[in-house]
């Protein structure tokens, strides 16, 4: 079985938050201030240090207007 953290580099969903990030115009610390977390935590996501729940990817997914299934590499375009 595949590790969390090592699914989440190989699919690319690390990735594919900081591009979402990036192209929303968004810092760690506007999206960490949006979840109610720290800028800290945010990177760690990204960098696959840690792994989020289900509700922090969907608010992530909510506040960078993205499907879920986009985040998780199921779609190759972010069809909204």
């Amino acid at each position: 079985m595949i590790d969390k953290r090592e699914w989440m580099r190989k699919s690319g969903f690390c990735d594919r938050l900081r591009e979402a990030r990036e192209k929303a115009g968004y810092t760690r610390e506007h999206v960490a201030a949006n979840l109610e977390t720290v800028k800290e935590y945010v990177f760690k996501v990204e960098n696959a240090q840690t792994c989020p729940s289900i509700a922090k990817v969907c608010a992530m997914a909510e506040l960078y207007e993205v499907t879920i299934d986009w985040l998780c590499g199921r779609k190759e375009e972010n069809d909204c």
